[in-house]
Order: structure tokens, then sequence, then C-alpha cells
């Protein structure tokens, strides 16, 4: 089903009947795509009550211009130009857009399937909810050639939509996995903070400590670490320290308490809280199936 309305449109899945419910729930795939521009502060969305189906669904929001507003565990963000958020459904967040703000320009996929699921929550932990994405970039671009098949009624069949939905976690992963090694950052003050993170992940820093060594301001400090490492300094913190705590993990040299506290965390359980989150086990079971 697709409806146009000058330069916006959306597509939303209606089911096949030659599909049953059990077979249609287990492939990943694109339920819902759509361009829009928004001037109206009736444009309100909140994740734990747009779930009708009952099943838990990915979404994939892209700012071309203006703002819009994203508050997601207790964190606020704006949402401008070049940001892509990231969400799974059902979660406590809320997107929505203020009269006071220019109009909201954007494209959004929506996904369902586990598979594609898993993969979201990956890039998810790793990256955050939020990431600045150059709106010239390869990926960028084809999203945009997706949405124009969309548009065209080229896609429509639910194994076009799975094959399309994981081309777009493939290109999305790899762009996102481009890092530049850090003895290769030309920014001085960036280099200075991943040193300092990498030496000192151990002790009890922040990010308003990490920012205070690259001599930026915390807001952009995130910036520059969202461009050189594809995540925000709190997320490359965690980031190194659920690398060194694998590391510990595999050797099993040490036990699961002494890990927590030699990767930087004073409460086991918030390090197990984090651990599960990133690998969907917890620190023992982890260590278990290390032969």
């Amino acid at each position: 089903m697709l409806t146009k309305e000058k330069n916006t449109f959306e597509w939303n899945e209606v089911r096949p009947v030659f599909l049953n419910k059990e077979r249609i729930s287990f492939l990943s795939r694109i339920t819902n795509c759509g361009h829009h521009i928004i001037s109206d502060s009736s444009y309100n969305w909140n994740g734990l009550e747009r779930n009708s189906t009952g099943d838990d669904s990915a979404i994939l929001q892209y700012t071309f211009s203006g703002n819009g507003k994203l508050e997601y565990d207790n964190e606020s963000f704006t949402l401008k130009k070049g940001d892509m958020m990231i969400l799974h459904t059902p979660y406590k967040y809320r997107y929505y857009y203020e009269e006071t703000s220019l109009p909201w320009e954007f494209f959004y996929f929506t996904f369902k399937g586990k598979e594609i699921l898993k993969m979201l929550r990956i890039i998810e932990n790793v990256h955050g909810s939020v990431i600045t994405i150059p709106a010239d970039s390869e990926v960028i671009s084809f999203f945009q050639k997706v949405l124009q098949l969309f548009r065209n009624g080229y896609i429509d069949s639910v194994f076009d939509r799975s094959s399309y939905a994981h081309r777009i976690f493939a290109i999305l992963n790899a762009f996102l996995n481009k890092v530049i090694p850090t003895e290769e950052i030309p920014d001085s003050g960036i280099l200075k903070a991943i040193q300092y993170v990498e030496k000192n992940y151990a002790e009890q820093i922040s990010p308003v400590e990490i920012a205070t060594v690259s001599g930026y301001s915390r807001a952009q400090c995130n910036r520059l670490f969202k461009k050189y490492k594809q995540m925000p300094s709190g997320k490359y913190l965690e980031h190194v320290r659920m690398e060194k705590a694998l590391k510990y993990l595999m050797e099993k040299k040490k036990n699961v308490n002494e890990i927590a506290y030699f990767c930087g965390y004073n409460s086991f359980s918030y390090f197990c809280k984090v651990f599960r989150k990133c690998f969907e086990c917890s620190p023992s079971d982890f260590q278990k199936k290390v032969r």
C-alpha cells in the first residue's frame, strides 16, 4: 500500500493471504518505510505504546533537515541534519516534533524478525541510539535508492523485503565498522582522549573527564568521538571495558568479580547488566562456554 503526498510518501505492510502468521513472523523484513516533512506537534511516538501487533520491531529514522526530539533512557537528544536514530520497540523512548523547530524532514524504515532485531541491538549497543552519518555517504545513498524502489512499486513481496532488510543492515554495519586506526586520527585532542581511555579504563573515569583531557566541550568531544570511533566517548569507554572483560574471561585466570573490578566496575551487578546487554549472556555463562 503506497500513499503519495507531494514529495513525501508512506508504505505499510499488508500481510499476504498465502503466508500464515507463523511463517511471515519468522522472516526478517521491512514492514514500513517512508519520507515525511513534519511541521505539526501532534507527531509524537511513544515506544511503550506504538506496538499494535505484539511483535518486537526496529526503527531506523534519518534526519535530512530541521530538528526532532528524542527522549531515550532518561537522556534527551535533538535530532538534526545527518542524525540517524536506531530504536527497538517496545522500549522506553519518545520521539516527537516541537512547533518551535524548523519543519522536520526525514526518512524511516521499520523492521520485524529476530535476526534483524539481533543485528540492530548489537549496532545500538556499540554505537548508541543516535549516529551521525553524512548525507552524501554510500549508506544514505543506498537507503534512498531502496525508498525510491518502494515509491515506484518495485518492492512489495515479503521475500524482496526480507532481502533488502538484510542488505540495509549489511551496508550499515560495514559503514560503521570503517574505523580510522587510532594512530591515524589527525585530531591531537581526540587522539589524546582515546589514548587516555585505553590506558585508564580500569579507573573511575567519566565522559566529563574524557572531554577535559581532549580540550573540547563534552558535546564537541562526543561529536568527534562519533566521527573517528563511530560512538560517543562514554560508549567507547564501555566498548574498551567490554573488550578487556572478554579477554579476561577467556584467559580464565580471574574470577568474574575480579574481572568486574579490573574493568573499572565497582558494582558487580552493573557489570553483569552491561555485559548481558552487549553479549546476551552473563559473564559467568560466557566463561563456562570458553574451552
